[in-house]
């Protein structure tokens, strides 16, 4: 898991590198309808890109550990930057392209009566980007606060990343946003290096999955063994013998109490007999 996690990562890296190049500059109505083609296949470049991102980063969580809480945190939040993103990418690239392909032939003058629509819909968009700014930066902070915390990574990369999310939130805080496109580049910049040398840290940690796990062959564990197979028997028959030390039948309306009881003569058996 860990390596499709870096290589997702790595991939998510490469199709921003191409969206922020191929990204175009603003300009009046008349400019974005000759780019139209441009806009649609810069922004599907960065819808493309989303699914990768999640399946990587949903990677980086499982290695820091999902029961941790700063890890699932970070998870949640790049998820919904994710989102912001999807929904900033559709508006920019998709239903924008849509609505001016219908005044490709339009006079001067009705073009400028829909340029209020247009302020409109790049409010909308603005929107998403304060909103995946944010969630990009605390997800990348609780994941550094975390590879501290754990080691599993570098802790030169967790240092990274506090100063970019840090330097990046203080930088948006002090009115620069990321609406301009120059800024959009240097913000999309900082993110593309620190997601690409998790990626590539990512690949280098070894997993040790569960299921691969052999248990040592000690009384203990054929006791186990027994004990799953009794166990399912006393479920499915509620009449089940089990009190093998008296002797006696438990009650069918007892089945789980037959199970403990017999949890506690099968190991303790097995241990006697260490």
């Amino acid at each position: 898991m860990e390596k499709n996690a870096g290589i997702s990562l790595l991939v998510l890296t490469i199709l921003l590198v191409f969206t922020m190049v191929l990204h175009p500059a603003g300009g009046g109505v008349e400019y974005l309808i000759r780019i139209t083609p441009q806009i649609v296949i810069t922004h599907s470049i960065a819808i493309l890109s989303l699914p990768f991102g999640w399946l990587g980063f949903w990677g980086l969580t499982r290695t820091m550990g999902t029961e941790n809480f700063g890890s699932g945190l970070a998870f949640a939040m790049i998820s919904l930057g994710l989102v912001a993103v999807l929904l900033a990418a559709a508006t920019n690239g998709l239903v924008l392209p849509i609505f001016l392909q219908h005044y490709h032939d339009a006079t001067p003058e009705k073009l400028s009566s829909i340029k209020p629509i247009l302020r409109y819909s790049f409010a909308v968009n603005h929107a998403f980007d304060y909103i995946y700014t944010f969630a990009f930066c605390l997800a990348i902070l609780s994941w550094s606060i975390v590879m501290i915390i754990t080691k599993k990574f570098p802790v030169w990369l967790a240092w990274l990343g506090i100063a970019l999310s840090i330097t990046a939130s203080i930088i948006f805080l002090w009115g620069v946003s990321v609406n301009n496109l120059q800024n959009f580049r240097l913000f999309v910049t900082t993110i593309i290096i620190w997601i690409a040398l998790v990626g590539l840290a990512t690949n280098k940690t070894k997993s040790q999955p569960l299921t691969n796990a052999r248990l040592p062959r000690t009384p203990e564990t054929a006791s186990c063994i027994i004990l799953h197979f009794d166990l399912s028997i006393a479920r499915i028959s509620p009449t089940f013998q089990c009190d093998y030390r008296s002797g006696s039948k438990v009650p069918p309306a007892q089945p789980f109490v037959c199970s403990r009881l017999l949890f506690s003569c099968v190991c303790s058996s097995g241990i006697a007999k260490k």
